[in-house]
């Protein structure tokens, strides 16, 4: 038994190529905060025993695993959490020795699944772990002022089998907050010459409303499945007009938003630099709190949600610029 802190366990994303049965990790993730968890349900014995104690036993009849996995968005193991969130992924190139992933909400229950592997001191070399039958719930990215581009994905699992696994990271290009713009506009195909906004912070979460699919005969689930895919968000941006209340929310005004990062300090070819690209083609927004302190800069918090465009026939994308070939 070995006593350790968090920085010692490593945690790891592979694709699964047939649902549930356990893959190999594809990346190791530089993460910074961590939770996986082994769970049970129980079925609990409380008839009538002939004394006044409520029960008497109980049974296991389910086990399975949960938690959530943050870290920093880079521009390469990001794309296979995007495939797991989104379900489809297509792929274009290379040019310039690049490829562009976008990746897209699949229209059906079985979005990619993964294998979460697991190496730490109590269960590393022989012993490390596998939760196969992973699907992504949610997953929020966090672009901030002053911080990293971040992303926390919640996901549920089946429970572990053992492995042989050896842990090797590779070196992470992150996107950096100056990286990033902001855009709105009025329509999907507008957005690249769509008015930039200067926000100090946004966020964007995506839930999938997992259902698992649990059967007589198994303590495990035999599928996981993907349900009605939803998009919220929210920005924090000085309070400068009435435009977010009046204008957009008030009068019910639909607009398409985008939210850009490139990474500028890496270059892919001759010219071409990673990015990440995320669209969203139809917006609502629903709330405009304003922060008034005597002493401070007032500030507004704007939240929004994605709606399903059928002039666009979708509800939001995600472009991917890098060096890798194929998610």
């Amino acid at each position: 038994m070995t006593k350790f802190i968090g920085r010692l366990f490593n945690v790891g994303i592979g694709k699964e190529t047939t649902r549930g049965t356990p893959k190999a990790t594809s990346y190791w993730l530089t993460t910074t905060d961590i939770s996986i968890d082994e769970k049970i349900n129980q079925v609990k014995y409380d008839n009538t025993y002939g004394v006044i104690e409520n029960m008497i036993d109980a049974d296991v009849t389910k086990k399975f695993a949960e938690g959530t996995i943050d870290g920093v968005i880079d521009d390469s193991s990001i794309g296979l959490v995007l495939n797991a969130t989104f379900g489809t992924v297509a792929t274009t190139g290379p040019t310039d020795s690049a490829y562009t992933h976008t990746f897209s909400v699949g229209q059906n229950a079985q979005h990619q699944s993964l294998t979460i592997n697991v190496s730490e001191p109590n269960a590393s070399g022989s012993s490390s772990k596998q939760f196969p039958l992973a699907m992504v719930d949610s997953l929020e990215m966090n672009f901030e002022v002053g911080a990293y581009p971040t992303y926390s994905m919640a996901f549920v699992a089946n429970v572990t089998t053992s492995t042989t696994t050896t842990v090797a990271y590779t070196a992470p290009y992150n996107f950096k907050p100056q990286q990033g713009i902001v855009r709105i506009a009025d329509t999907y195909s507008n957005l690249a010459t769509g008015t930039t906004y200067t926000v100090r912070k946004v966020s964007l979460n995506t839930s999938k409303n997992l259902e698992d699919d649990d059967n007589i005969g198994s303590t495990s689930a035999t599928d996981r499945l993907n349900k009605q895919f939803a998009v919220t968000g929210s920005m924090e941006l000085v309070y400068t007009d009435r435009e977010f209340i009046d204008t957009f929310m008030l009068a019910n005004l639909t607009r398409a938003m985008q939210i850009k990062f490139t990474n500028t300090d890496r270059t892919i070819g001759a010219s071409t630099n990673p990015s990440i690209t995320i669209k969203l083609a139809k917006v609502k927004f629903q709330e405009v709190a304003k922060n008034i302190s005597k002493d401070d800069i007032t500030m507004q918090t704007v939240n929004f949600e994605g709606y399903y465009s059928t002039s666009d026939s979708k509800m939001i994308d995600v472009a991917l610029v890098n060096s890798v070939v194929s998610y």
